[in-house]
């Protein structure tokens, strides 16, 4: 191997939308699995032994998680639009 060899880097060999992508699917699921589920899981699950203050934490929960996992998608969508644009990404 030459001296000056560049390193290899492996996100450059692949085509632009796969790094994309998966930011893509990751803002949609990881909010979504993480904390929405076992937030509604939990609702549904533990119904009978939640207290008034558990209950309540648990349904402000997952609107917030689901307008975060929204504002991510966005954000990702914006960034897919840019990179296929040939632009520079978030």
């Amino acid at each position: 191997m030459p001296q000056n060899a560049p390193p290899l880097r492996v996100v450059d060999k692949l085509p632009y939308p796969v790094p994309v992508a998966v930011g893509l699917v990751t803002s949609v699921t990881y909010l979504t699995c993480a904390y929405t589920l076992p937030a509604w899981f939990a609702l549904k699950l533990l119904a009978g032994r939640l207290s008034s203050l558990e209950r309540a934490w648990l349904i402000a929960v997952i609107p917030i998680t689901l307008c975060l996992s929204g504002v991510g998608l966005v954000a990702s969508i914006k960034t897919y639009v840019i990179e296929a644009a040939g632009g520079e990404g978030m």
